[in-house]
């Protein structure tokens, strides 16, 4: 069991790595956006507002990878602190998680469908 859980705190620390370099890249984003909406005129284009958009969907897409991440590191300590692990119970959870990232996926791209058709979501 040792080992399982080293592995399981392993990953726990990659996740939440992962997490906190999402979370300040949100920051940057957000505080990029702001600073380009201060200091737009009155007279914003189409590719303005297009570029607006992007920032928003890059936005959506780390609070989506933040959120799975925060799922998965719950799911691990959940499943992998006790003294028996149900495998097939953890593979479901894992694969739950993974369905809600790719439908909140499918809800965010929807909205740059005509925009760019080649963006990679998580």
């Amino acid at each position: 069991m040792s080992d399982i859980n080293s592995c399981s705190t392993s990953l726990q620390q990659a996740l939440t790595h992962i997490k906190q370099v999402q979370t300040d890249m949100l920051e940057v984003n957000k505080s990029a956006m702001l600073d380009i909406a201060n200091s737009l005129s009155e007279n914003i284009d189409e590719h303005i507002l297009e570029a607006i958009q992007h920032q928003d969907i890059i936005s959506q897409q780390f609070s989506a990878t933040i959120s799975m991440m925060e799922n998965m590191n719950n799911i691990f300590s959940d499943y992998l602190s006790g003294d028996s692990i149900d495998f097939i119970a953890l593979q479901k959870k894992i694969e739950d998680v993974v369905k809600e990232a790719k439908d909140q996926q499918d809800r965010f791209s929807g909205k740059l469908a005509h925009v760019i058709e080649d963006i990679e979501f998580f």
